[in-house]
């Protein structure tokens, strides 16, 4: 423990920072150093959660899927948000909304699918157009690409 006081009175003596904004930088590193380990530690229960995840969403031949059928599909919808418990207890995104506060979103689970994807996927949107009815409705293509 007196090895990690010289170095704070050290760091204060050199960077002049009062007291306050040193311990703020060292919780910062804390947090990013756990926010790591997240990673680290449950590296296997989090592709699993991302395989569940592409399971769920059926990607078409092109890695693909459209956003009005996912709107229109309640059963997967309420398949992602189930995914939800083993998110909060395997990820380190209590920050993310669609994550912490689901119900306050429009599409709580786009944004789970965002997030959860993004270490392994990139996600290209592009505008589509499909017809049901005789009426011609605007949508989108989300297109996963593996990194």
């Amino acid at each position: 423990m007196e090895v990690a006081n010289y170095i704070m009175i050290y760091h204060l003596r050199q960077n002049h920072m009062n007291f306050n904004s040193l311990i703020l930088k060292y919780f910062i590193r804390i947090i990013y150093i756990i926010m790591k380990l997240k990673s680290i530690l449950y590296k296997k229960e989090q592709d699993e959660i991302l395989d569940k995840l592409i399971n769920i969403l059926g990607l078409d031949d092109n890695n693909s899927t459209i956003l009005y059928e996912l709107d229109n599909d309640e059963n997967k919808q309420k398949q992602i948000l189930d995914l939800l418990p083993d998110i909060r207890k395997y990820y380190s995104l209590s920050n993310t909304k669609g994550i912490a506060y689901p119900e306050t979103l429009k599409r709580p689970w786009l944004s789970i699918i965002r997030v959860i994807i993004k270490p392994k996927y990139k996600l290209i949107s592009k505008d589509h157009q499909i017809t049901k009815d005789n009426r011609k409705i605007r949508t989108k293509t989300y297109t996963f690409q593996k990194i």
